[in-house]
């Protein structure tokens, strides 16, 4: 004997959202009129899968350990109030073990920076990568946060494949003037 199951989704205009193991939109709200979600800023992607950890300008610092081939995200919000201010956000990323993990630490406005998509970014930190250095930097000026707008500045620190071991590190903003 054959027993089979049969599952049917309803679509209110007929136009499905991406699905991971938790749902549409990762349980997050789909608009069923585009196909689109409606992801909340700490998540990203088409399917809010990816979670990004908020920067908070001046905050405190956060401090990881990120396994080889993996990638953590932050999002720095930015107002129109921090835009008239004309202050910079220097993004510092500290590693511990520059000699075994070699991180590569990208930004991108209002989007995913994939780490292995190198054209698609908008600012990064390749030199630091390069030279093993312990401190990796990313300077958005107040010049580049005016040109691109309030909204969200996502960041990406990726210990790559090529790395020998685990990236311990910590990750903090500095919104100044200077």
């Amino acid at each position: 004997t054959a027993s089979y199951q049969l599952q049917a989704y309803l679509y209110s205009a007929g136009v499905p959202c991406p699905e991971t193991e938790n749902g549409f939109c990762d349980g997050f709200t789909c608009d069923y009129n585009t196909g689109e979600c409606q992801c909340p800023a700490t998540r990203l992607w088409r399917d809010c899968s990816f979670e990004a950890s908020t920067l908070i300008k001046n905050g405190p610092q956060q401090s990881d350990v990120l396994a080889v081939d993996n990638t953590k995200y932050f999002l720095i919000d930015i107002s129109e109030a921090d835009i008239r201010s004309l202050k910079n956000i220097l993004v510092t990323v500290n590693v511990n073990n520059p000699d075994d993990a070699t991180p590569v630490v990208l930004a991108k406005f209002n989007d995913l920076p994939f780490p292995n998509n190198l054209n698609a970014f908008d600012d990064h930190d390749l030199l630091s990568t390069f030279y093993h250095d312990s401190t990796h930097q990313i300077l958005l000026d107040a010049d580049e946060l005016a040109d691109n707008g309030a909204g969200s500045w996502y960041v990406a620190v990726n210990n790559p494949e090529e790395s020998t071991a685990n990236l311990t590190y910590s990750i903090a903003t500095i919104f100044s003037s200077s």
